[in-house]
């Protein structure tokens, strides 16, 4: 081998060259040094205790605080085997944990963890393979975390969770836990985030959690929007509310409490009230009835407490005892404030009153009769019952009816009675009265004193009426009389009495005397002198055949009048007919050759024998109408006028009317107006006798309207009634009220004076109203003095047909 000889030179330089890597090597280990203690420290400030583990399971190191978990110091720790500080519970899991750490694969990485409990501690074990250089053998960090307090906490908070979740699965009320899903700041929905046992119980609804409610209940927004409302009311501003609500989509009542944990989410707790409702209602009902039947009940019903003060009345307590409510309430059953007297009018005392005894010893108290009072002054009578209260803090409950009338009508029925004995008394009459066994009940004076004329004594009651002092004959004919009415119901009869020294006829009135039950037990009498009257009446028998011998005389005479009295009617018809056919034969023979001479066929007449001629013309005509008149009224009267009924043309007959009175009015300066109703168009008539009546009332129009006035014709149809009615009107003198029941009276004129304004001779209007009637119609009128008159003739009428 070849041997390298070093320089000196070299020599130095390579020891200065080992002095500088020493140099560096000592500042390396001190900077290492100086990290080190800063490692150390900063391991030693964490609360996880940290070791490394060597290959032969020593440690290497420790920090103080993984010192501290096995009570030793960080030196006294190191080069100590873990295993031989754990205790044997905690051994065996060690082991393990390490057994499966170092049996991972390299390739992967090596850590595990493990929780492992030393004494009263709890400590999270994490291990991790560290990589080694040096190819001895595994070395692992392994930090302990001491997770003792985490753990109590953990289990307390398990604890409480399954007491709150226990609490909230056996919870009575339903209980929902929800988030509101709003759009635009309006509620569209939410979701169920959490509901308990109760909320499925209570409303039917099963599986929601997660659900939205539209899906659980389809459409809930629609049918209650106001639950919607509150929700989402509570949901953005947190403010609790407490509320009672119908939900129509789940067809119950609910009673609902709902806060917000947070915004956006509301907890809603609540119970069904459906049947609480139910009963509140039943119960307002029930209340209902017991406080209309309270004021209702015809009886005046008061309550007290236990102490005596009214505490409820009724409205009827309120009319009888003339105070309200309130007023009652403010007094005592005892109070001196009542003014009370007895049925005798003497003032009663409280201990008397059937409230106090009621409430003092404690038993029912009935039929108490007492005067209230009121504050008007006016005595209401009471009867009054009142009864204890098996109820806490009550009294007496008293019941109390008005019988103020009842006493005003015993009060009544005692005067009657003492009227009624004194008008039994002081009758001109007997009167007695007996029962089935004939037996005496009462007998008025007058039936005693003739008792005592028949034998010599009165009879008392109770004594048989049949005395045997009496004869056989009078005892048998009484007792069929008391019989008869007895068994077969009133009778009258007339006896001749016996009672004094001259005979006296007496009419007896027997009637049976009933009870309530409709049973028979007596019979009362009524004896009555009526000796006069038969006297009287013997007389009048003879005056009323005196009379009627005197009546059938003078029936003969009037009976002889009466005939002469038709046959002067009938020769008075007769001459009338006679003589109106002898007038009007000449009269139309002189108006015949009137009609001549006015022809000039014998030469020209001179104005004054023209003037002449028209006069006479005028009066004939007059004449002629006037025997006409007479004539058909002779005709009526005898009743063989005929009538000629065929369809007549209304607005014709009209029209011929107002001809021939157009003269007249015209010579009088008359406005003539004429209204047709146009669905009268024909009517069943006789054409000519209808003209006649139109004629007649114009002309009266005419006659008795001044110079400028105004008559008229109308005519107006009634389809309901089948009527068709002419009317003319005037605007003349008028009628007086007094004067219309003569108005058709023939051969009568209003103006009957010597110089009368008005010429006529009555006939016009009777024949008017004769025509009418023999038409099956009637005439009626309507005048005011001074302002006209409206005659009115309605006439059948069948609309539509001729």
């Amino acid at each position: 081998m070849a041997t390298t000889h070093l320089s000196y030179e070299q020599l130095c330089e390579e020891n200065q060259a080992l002095r500088a890597r020493l140099a560096e090597a000592e500042h390396l280990l001190a900077e290492r040094t100086a990290a080190e203690r800063r490692a150390r420290a900063i391991l030693d400030t964490l609360d996880t205790g940290v070791l490394i583990i060597d290959a032969d399971e020593r440690c290497a190191f420790a920090n103080a605080r993984a010192a501290g978990i096995f009570h030793l110091t960080p030196a006294e720790l190191v080069g100590t085997a873990l295993v031989a500080l754990l205790p044997p519970a905690a051994t065996t899991a060690y082991q393990a944990h390490t057994q499966r750490l170092l049996a991972a694969p390299a390739a992967e990485e090596q850590a595990a963890t493990l929780t492992l409990p030393i004494g009263t501690r709890t400590f999270v074990v994490a291990d991790q393979v560290l990589p080694s250089t040096q190819g001895d053998g595994a070395v692992r960090l392994s930090s302990w975390r001491d997770i003792t307090e985490r753990t109590r906490a953990e289990a307390a908070l398990r604890e409480s969770e399954a007491r709150y979740r226990g609490l909230f699965d056996h919870m009575a009320e339903g209980y929902a836990y929800c988030q509101m899903l709003f759009e635009h700041g309006v509620a569209q929905d939410w979701i169920y985030c959490d509901v308990n046992a109760a909320f499925e119980a209570l409303t039917g609804l099963h599986d929601v959690r997660g659900k939205r409610v539209s899906e659980a209940i389809p459409g809930i927004r629609e049918t209650d929007p106001e639950l919607f409302a509150i929700y989402a009311r509570v949901a953005l501003t947190g403010t609790l509310e407490k509320f009672e609500l119908f939900v129509d989509a789940l067809q119950q009542w609910f009673s609902i409490s709902v806060y917000s944990p947070a915004r956006g989410y509301f907890v809603a707790v609540f119970d069904v009230i459906t049947e609480r409702k139910r009963t509140e209602a039943e119960l307002q009902v029930a209340l209902t009835k017991y406080r209309t039947l309270f004021d209702a009940f015809p009886l005046g019903i008061s309550v007290s407490d236990a102490t005596g003060t009214i505490v409820e009345t009724n409205a009827m307590a309120e009319r009888l005892l003339g105070l309200g409510r309130e007023e009652q309430r403010q007094r005592e059953i005892d109070g001196a404030e009542w003014q009370i007297v007895r049925p005798d009018g003497t003032p009663m005392p409280a201990e008397e009153y059937a409230s106090v005894r009621a409430l003092s010893e404690q038993c029912l108290v009935a039929n108490v009769e007492m005067g209230v009072m009121t504050p008007r002054g006016a005595t209401t009578w009471i009867n009054v019952t009142a009864a204890p209260l098996p109820l806490d803090d009550y009294g007496v409950v008293i019941a109390y009816g008005d019988i103020t009338a009842r006493r005003l009508a015993e009060a009544a029925l005692r005067e009657s009675q003492q009227n009624l004995e004194a008008l039994i008394e002081n009758t001109d009459g007997s009167i007695w009265s007996v029962d089935a066994q004939y037996r005496l009940i009462v007998g008025n004076r007058l039936y005693q004193h003739n008792v005592r004329a028949a034998l010599g004594r009165p009879l008392t009651a109770g004594e048989s009426v049949l005395a045997p002092d009496l004869p056989q004959a009078a005892l048998d004919e009484w007792r069929a009389y008391y019989d008869r009415a007895l068994h077969r119901g009133p009778f009258s009869v007339e006896a001749t009495t016996r009672f004094t020294a001259e005979p006296h006829t007496v009419e007896y009135r027997l009637s049976p005397i009933t009870t309530v039950t409709g049973q028979r037990v007596g019979v009362t009498v009524y004896g009555r002198d009526i000796t006069e009257r038969k006297r009287i009446e013997a007389a009048l028998r003879q005056l009323n055949e005196t009379l009627e011998q005197r009546v059938a005389a003078r029936t003969d005479e009037l009976s002889r009048a009466n005939v002469d009295l038709a046959r002067a009617a009938r020769l008075k018809d007769e001459f009338l007919a006679t003589m109106s056919h002898e007038l009007r034969t000449p009269l139309s023979s002189i108006l015949g050759r009137l009609e001549l001479l006015q022809e000039e066929l014998d030469g020209p007449l001179t104005p004054r024998q023209v003037a002449s001629l028209q006069r006479i013309e005028t009066s004939g005509q007059q004449l002629l109408a006037l025997i006409n008149d007479i004539l058909d009224l002779s005709t009526i009267e005898a009743g063989k006028l005929t009538l000629a009924r065929a369809a007549v043309d209304v607005a014709l007959v009209c029209q011929r009317s107002r001809q021939q009175v157009s003269a007249s009015a015209l010579k009088k300066r008359m406005m003539l107006s004429t209204t047709l109703d146009p669905q009268v168009v024909t009517i069943q008539a006789d054409a000519r006798r209808l003209t006649q009546i139109l004629v007649n009332l114009l002309a009266n129009a005419v006659k008795f309207t001044p110079e400028g006035g105004q008559i008229g014709l109308e005519v107006h149809g009634d389809p309901e009634q089948q009527r068709a009615t002419f009317t003319v009107w005037d605007s003349g003198i008028g009628i007086a009220e007094a004067d219309l029941p003569r108005l058709f009276q023939p051969f009568v004129q209003l103006d009957g004076g010597l110089n009368r304004l008005y010429e006529g001779t009555g006939l016009g209007l009777a024949l008017v109203r004769r025509l009418t009637e023999a038409h099956q119609g009637s005439v009626t009128v309507e005048s005011t003095p001074g302002q006209g008159s409206r005659f009115s003739v309605s006439l059948p009428w069948a609309p539509g047909h001729a």
